[in-house]
């Protein structure tokens, strides 16, 4: 039983699908989000951390994927579309 066992395991492995990371991405972005809904992604909502003797931690996060901006409000982080950068 345990040969037999170890057979199906290595011919498993060994003929198993090999993709590339970009084929991987994709088919991962396809399997999560069928509707294609991330690319219109616009959200705000609240996280709050716990941390061991810490106080606790609340952020506000804003998402708006189409005018690529992510503001992280407790640590004062702002990041601004690629037209607003300054470099």
């Amino acid at each position: 039983m345990r040969l037999f066992l170890g057979i199906f395991l290595f011919a498993f492995i060994s003929f198993g699908q090999e993709l590339s990371g970009d084929e991987l991405l994709e088919k991962a972005i396809v399997f999560h989000d069928p509707n294609g809904n991330w690319e219109t992604f616009k959200a705000s909502f609240q996280v709050r951390m716990k941390t061991p003797n810490s106080q606790e931690r609340t952020s506000d996060i804003q998402i708006d994927l189409p005018r690529e901006e992510f503001v992280l409000d407790s640590a004062s982080t702002v990041w601004l579309p690629h037209s607003e950068r300054q470099l």
